[in-house]
């Protein structure tokens, strides 16, 4: 039987004689994984909503048989701690969502009182400054508050991403 090369890694192998034809790897471990690293790279590009079908069949699977309330009774200290973690969670959201809370009722007083965060420059944020970081930094406060105050989105407690008010931004 004629050597074959290794599409991974290039080396030569001799193929299993049942699957010569179509044997493409020499089947290293590390090979093996590369090829089904990219595999799967593959099938999540051509299905890329895949994970949130797979969560609407295990829930709907969850609801016919009543996993989640079985679970609930048969663990009672799994039920206490899931409440009060969400207790802390919602309190952390309601606690950033409070910070933003106040420039949406008054965003023009929000607006007129930012001052100049550099230190020795004292005075209103958009009249008579001598630095122009600071006025860089003053404008891009100012239209970060409009498209707060625009969208009604705030960011979360690590500032990574927006959350949506809902409600008018009312958070309770």
């Amino acid at each position: 039987m004629k050597a074959k090369r290794c599409a991974i890694c290039g080396r030569y192998f001799q193929p299993y004689s049942r699957n010569a034809s179509r044997q493409i790897l020499c089947g290293r471990r590390e090979c093996r994984q590369s090829k089904k690293q990219e595999m799967a790279r593959v099938w999540w590009k051509n299905n890329p909503d895949g994970l949130s079908e797979r969560h609407k069949k295990k829930r709907a699977w969850a609801k016919a048989c009543g996993y989640w309330s079985t679970t609930r009774k048969n663990n009672p200290e799994y039920t206490a701690r899931n409440r009060e973690q969400t207790r802390e969670r919602m309190r952390r959201l309601r606690a950033a969502q409070a910070k933003y809370a106040a420039p949406q009722k008054n965003p023009i007083a929000y607006l007129e009182g930012l001052k100049c965060p550099e230190q020795g420059l004292s005075g209103e944020m958009f009249a008579n400054q001598y630095s122009l970081a600071a006025q860089l930094d003053g404008v891009c406060d100012y239209l970060i508050g409009r498209e707060m105050f625009a969208n009604q989105c705030y960011p979360d407690k690590s500032g990574r991403e927006m959350v949506k008010l809902s409600n008018g931004g009312d958070s309770s």
